[in-house]
C-alpha cells in the first residue's frame, strides 16, 4: 500500500471539491477520510484527512476565520489547501491563514487541471485556451472572476508578495531554487505561483518542494492533489554503466531502443581529456530528464575499445590500472554533477561496475550503503547514508550479473516501491 510521509490534511473551500480531491489518493491506494464535524474530533486511521470549510462565497474574514479554526485543531499536520481550478473564491485570504497557522514562509501555488483543459501558461490561467476572465466562470452569480492572472487575484485578498515561475524557469530547477533562496533570505512570507501545462509539470512543482530544507505549503486543484503520490514513478532514472562485459552490453541494448530510455555513449578519450566534452554530456543527460526520459551513460565496450586500451593507456602516460582509476574519477565526478545539476530530482541511480559505485558513494561523501532490497538473484538495491542520495535507491550491479533484462525489470521495479 502506497503511504504518505506524514499524515495529511486537505482543506478544501466546498463539498464537491473535498471530494474530488479526496478520490485522488484514494486512486494510489492511501486511505482517505472527509471529516464532516471538527468539532468531534478524529479517531480514525487514514493517512488522509479532508474538511470542507465552505468559505469559497463568505466574507474574506469569514473564510481566515474558518480555515485558522480548523489548523489550530488538527496542529502538526501536513497541509495541502485546494482551491478551485478556476480560482472561485477567496484564495489570497486562505493562503494567508494558511501560512499564518502553520508558520509557513514559502507558499507554491498551481490551480491547473490539464486533464479537464484548465492550465496555467505565463501566469495566466486558461480553460480550454480561452482565458479564465472570458469564460462563464467570470460571471459566478456567487463568487464572480475579476482577472485571467492568478497574481492578480491572489494580490486582491492578501499582502504577501506573489512571485510567478514560468514554464521554461520550472524546467530549470536551479533557476527556481536560485530565485526561492533569494526570496526567502529575509525570512518573510512569500508565494511562489507556477505555469502549468501538463500532469508532469505539476510533478515536478511537488519535486521541487520536496528538495528544499523549508516546509513549503502547496495549493492547487485536484490535479496538483492528484501528481502527490506520483512523484517517485514519474521521476527519471540515471544508470551508469562502466564495465566492458559483454553481458553488460547486451543489457543496454535490451533497453536502447525504448523511447523512454536515451543512451550516452562515452567515448573514453574525450571523457578523460576534454572538459567541453563532459559539459556536453552533462547537457544532454538533463535536457533528457526533462523530457521525463531516463539515461543510460555507458562506458564504450566494444571489441575495438577492448583492443585500444593499451594504446590509450601508452598515449596518456598511464598504466592499465591508471587508466582504469582514471576513467572512474571522471566518470564518478560527471555522475555528481549531473546529480547536483539535477537537484537530485530522480527516482533512482544504477551503477554497474564495483569501481564505479565506490567511486560515486566517494564523490558524494557517503559513509555506508543500507541494503534495501534487491532487483534480481545478485543486484541489491539500497540507500547510500549521510548522502544526497539518502532516500534515493541506489542499485548496484557487478558487470556480468543480471538477466538481459535486468535494466528494465530495474525500472519496474523502482516505479514500485511503495
Amino acid at each position: 500500500m502506497s503511504r504518505l510521509d506524514m499524515q495529511k490534511l486537505i482543506l478544501a473551500d466546498d463539498f464537491t471539491g473535498a471530494n474530488d480531491t479526496g478520490i485522488q489518493f484514494v486512486k494510489n491506494n492511501i486511505k482517505v477520510d472527509i471529516l464532516l464535524d471538527i468539532s468531534k474530533g478524529y479517531s480514525g486511521k487514514s493517512d488522509v484527512l479532508v474538511f470542507n470549510t465552505d468559505s469559497r462565497a463568505v466574507s474574506i474574514q469569514e473564510a481566515k476565520e474558518r480555515v485558522t479554526r480548523v489548523l489550530s485543531l488538527y496542529e502538526g499536520m501536513s497541509v495541502y489547501k485546494k482551491i478551485d481550478s478556476t480560482l472561485r473564491g477567496n484564495i489570497g485570504a486562505e493562503i494567508e491563514a494558511c501560512m499564518d497557522a502553520t508558520n509557513t514562509l514559502i507558499a507554491f501555488i498551481c490551480s491547473a487541471l490539464p486533464d479537464a483543459g484548465r492550465i496555467i501558461k505565463n501566469g495566466i490561467c486558461y480553460v480550454n485556451d480561452v482565458p479564465l476572465l472570458e469564460t462563464e466562470f467570470a460571471t459566478d452569480p456567487k463568487t464572480p472572476i475579476i482577472s485571467s492572472s492568478v497574481k492578480e487575484i491572489i494580490t486582491s485578498q492578501t499582502d504577501i508578495p506573489v512571485i510567478e515561475v514560468m514554464h521554461d524557469e520550472l524546467c530549470r530547477p536551479m533557476v527556481v531554487n536560485a530565485k526561492i533562496k533569494q526570496a526567502i533570505a529575509h525570512n518573510q512570507k512569500v508565494i511562489f505561483s507556477f505555469d502549468a501545462t501538463t500532469n508532469q509539470d505539476l510533478v515536478r512543482i511537488i519535486n521541487l518542494s520536496n528538495s528544499l530544507d523549508e516546509s513549503v505549503l502547496l495549493i492547487g486543484s485536484s490535479g496538483l492533489a492528484g501528481c502527490m503520490t506520483m512523484r517517485k514513478a514519474i521521476l527519471p532514472m540515471l544508470f551508469v554503466v562502466a564495465s566492458m562485459s559483454e553481458k553488460t552490453t547486451q543489457q543496454v541494448n535490451y533497453i536502447r531502443h525504448d523511447e523512454t530510455n536515451f543512451v550516452i555513449d562515452l567515448d573514453t578519450e574525450l571523457l578523460l581529456s576534454s572538459n567541453q566534452y563532459n559539459d556536453s554530456v552533462i547537457k544532454q543527460a538533463l535536457a533528457q530528464f526533462e523530457l521525463g526520459k531516463n539515461v543510460i551513460i555507458k562506458t564504450d565496450s566494444s571489441i575495438e575499445a577492448r583492443n585500444n586500451v593499451d594504446n590509450l593507456s601508452e598515449k596518456l602516460a598511464l598504466t592499465r590500472a591508471e587508466l582504469g582509476d582514471h576513467i572512474c574519477m571522471k566518470l564518478s565526478a560527471l555522475t555528481k554533477e549531473i546529480l547536483i545539476k539535477n537537484f537530485y530530482q530522480l527516482s533512482a541511480i544504477f551503477l554497474t561496475g564495483g569501481d564505479i559505485a565506490i567511486a560515486v558513494a566517494k564523490a558524494l561523501n557517503a559513509d555506508s550503503y543500507h541494503i534495501a532490497g534487491e532487483v534480481e538473484n545478485g543486484v541489491p538495491f539500497g540507500y547510500f547514508l549521510n548522502s544526497p542520495l539518502s532516500r534515493i535507491p541506489v542499485i548496484t550491479k557487478a558487470g556480468g550479473f543480471g538477466s538481459d533484462a535486468v535494466l528494465k525489470n530495474t525500472i519496474e521495479v523502482i516505479k514500485n516501491l511503495s
